[in-house]
């Protein structure tokens, strides 16, 4: 892993390395365009920044809108996060990730070699799904143009799904008629250090999983799976020989997280503890969500015990045993962590829970889509008949998946799936079957993807994570989106200035 460290402090230094301009000189340098940089030092870039965006305090309000973290009773609670007062200059998601697209478009631009080509394409198209889900229309086909469109106008979100399909099937292509001499990124390439065309398979792999995402995204909405099913499975067909997501093919980026504060894993950084031991960002803002933590608990019954993943995710409490509070022994463990419970959506948090070491490990890689959410997705896409297969199958490979991501062992994935709680519902209705797929693939997302998790919340309802309970909230029902920021109405007045923006009635256009 340290040669990857070493990647990123050549890059720094060759950013920093040309000051001894004069300043006018300096002023008559473009900054966006750096007099030194290899298409690989790029890609190492991009992909670091992806993780960061993606793992980082950016997507804070969906951990706790998902239920996955609350604030800390302790904490001044944030207004626009707890009572939904969002203005255009609350968050800004618009800038990062576009910010990151052009990252990967400076890569295309720079080389025709096939590999890197694919990657960035795959990766413009993972972002640009990010971005339709936060925000739905936005600038697609006139983007990245620089200074000869710097007013782009604005593309329907159903299109901009149905092109990116387009580009992951282009990116495929790619890799599986690259020719013998085509150069590999090897080790600029901090997912898969793809140094060979089978690790490179991996990379179309993950496009395809991504496909599959993008079209099980769009299955909830009844008149719009009815108009695009055909077509979907179409394409979903065309490239299933390529596959899906394993737990041998994990989609994660590492470019050597160590135990140092400027190269720890952004969710370290954003939640967790410096070097010293010191908390870290936003660690002592926030604390385990009630609710996670008594669905997690569940009945503690011999039929329904307490989740073992409960305890991998957050920190158990280690005080006395408390009134009002939970003491159960997790599936496979012997000794009963004590987790101090308010009663069930009485109070937001849990106190003192925060992530667990195993989440905030200094070396462990950040996912971009991992082998539970691939399964949970094939599940689905089973289940709704976009793909062929078992959708319990692909539903007991999902929750397998997540124990093991999480540490836990085959044996105790067994013994869960066991359970009738547990169970596929094999017998029952297809919304049984939806909601018990869904289900586990929220637990399968704490915390590493939140606005996955608050995604998929928007579009099955699935599970029924209550609304703030802080007094004062009006809201009936969750954020459907995201206004677009002030600088897009500074910058781009013309044409953001026509697109609905309301948070609660404008919504993404695979919403019911």
């Amino acid at each position: 892993m340290k040669k990857y460290i070493s990647i990123i402090l050549i890059t720094l230094a060759v950013a920093g390395g040309s000051c001894k301009k004069t300043y006018l000189s300096e002023l008559a340098l473009n900054p966006n365009t750096p007099a030194v940089t290899t298409p690989g030092l790029q890609l190492t870039g991009a992909l670091t920044k992806t993780a960061s965006n993606t793992s980082g305090t950016q997507y804070v309000q969906y951990l706790c809108w998902a239920g996955f973290m609350a604030y800390n009773t302790g904490t001044q609670p944030s207004s626009s996060l707890l009572l939904y007062s969002i203005t255009a200059s609350t968050y800004d998601l618009f800038t990062p990730i576009y910010s990151n697209i052009a990252n990967y478009n400076a890569i295309l631009t720079t080389t025709n070699e096939p590999y890197y080509q694919a990657i960035a394409k795959i990766m413009i198209a993972y972002n640009f799904e990010q971005l339709v889900d936060n925000y739905g229309n936005v600038p697609y086909f006139q983007t990245l143009q620089g200074t000869a469109n710097l007013t782009p106008v604005y593309d329907d979100a159903s299109v901009i799904y149905d092109d990116l399909l387009k580009q992951l099937d282009a990116a495929i292509k790619l890799i599986q008629t690259a020719p013998a001499t085509a150069a590999f990124p090897g080790k600029f390439d901090v997912v898969y250090s793809a140094g060979t065309a089978a690790a490179m398979n991996k990379w179309a792999i993950a496009a395809n999983t991504l496909k599959l995402r993008l079209a099980v995204r769009q299955s909830s909405k009844a008149s719009l799976f009815a108009a695009k099913k055909a077509a979907l499975t179409a394409n979903l067909a065309a490239t299933a020989s390529v596959g899906y997501i394993t737990t041998a093919s994990e989609w994660a980026v590492n470019p050597g997280y160590t135990n140092t504060d400027v190269l720890q894993p952004p969710l370290d950084v954003a939640y967790g503890y410096k070097a010293s031991g010191a908390v870290s960002g936003s660690g002592a803002t926030y604390q385990a969500n009630t609710y996670v933590v008594n669905f997690l608990i569940g009945s503690g019954t011999n039929t329904a015990p307490t989740d073992p993943r409960l305890f991998q995710i957050y920190a158990p409490s280690t005080s006395a045993k408390a009134a009002g509070s939970v003491q159960s022994t997790a599936l496979g463990q012997t000794t009963p962590p004590r987790i101090p419970v308010g009663s069930a959506l009485a109070s937001d948090n849990v106190t003192p829970s925060k992530f667990s070491a195993f989440v905030l490990s200094p070396t462990k890689s950040s996912p971009l889509l991992a082998a539970a959410e691939s399964y949970f997705l094939q599940a689905e896409a089973m289940n709704n008949g976009l793909i062929p297969g078992s959708a319990a199958t692909a539903y007991n490979a999902g929750v397998t998946a997540s124990f093991t991501e999480l540490g836990l062992t085959v044996a105790q994935a067994n013994a869960y799936l066991a359970l009738p709680a547990y169970a596929y519902p094999v017998a029952g209705t297809p919304l049984q079957q939806e909601t018990a797929i869904i289900t586990q693939k929220w637990v399968s997302l704490d915390p590493y993807a939140p606005l996955e998790a608050f995604t998929e919340i928007r579009r099955t309802r699935i599970p029924a994570v209550p609304l703030s309970i802080l007094a004062g909230v009006t809201a009936t029902d969750y954020v459907e989106r995201l206004p677009y920021p002030t600088v897009e109405f500074n910058n781009n007045a013309a044409n953001v200035a026509g697109q609905p923006n309301d948070i609660y009635t404008t919504k993404i256009f695979w919403e019911n």
